[in-house]
């Protein structure tokens, strides 16, 4: 179960732009930062494809300018033991 942290950097003026379309994609959470134009994005996936599936959804926003991944790790499945 892949876990990632992202910090997401909008085009110019469109942080509510990218916020709503994040809004919509399941397996992530955001925290918009109070004080800078970014965004904090925390997916949570249940296998390598979803994870790459989820973050082609994100890389495909047309608000999104920088996509920075912080830290990433797979937890192991419970479901195959």
């Amino acid at each position: 179960m892949p876990i990632k942290s992202y910090l997401a950097h909008p085009q110019p003026d469109q942080k509510k732009d990218l916020e709503m379309a994040l809004n919509e994609l399941e397996n992530c959470e955001i925290i918009p930062s109070q004080s800078h134009d970014i965004i904090i994005i925390v997916t949570d996936t249940h296998s390598e494809l979803e994870d790459k599936e989820l973050e082609d959804k994100i890389y495909a926003i047309k608000s999104l300018r920088l996509l920075t991944v912080v830290a990433g790790f797979e937890t192991e499945n419970k479901e195959k033991q």
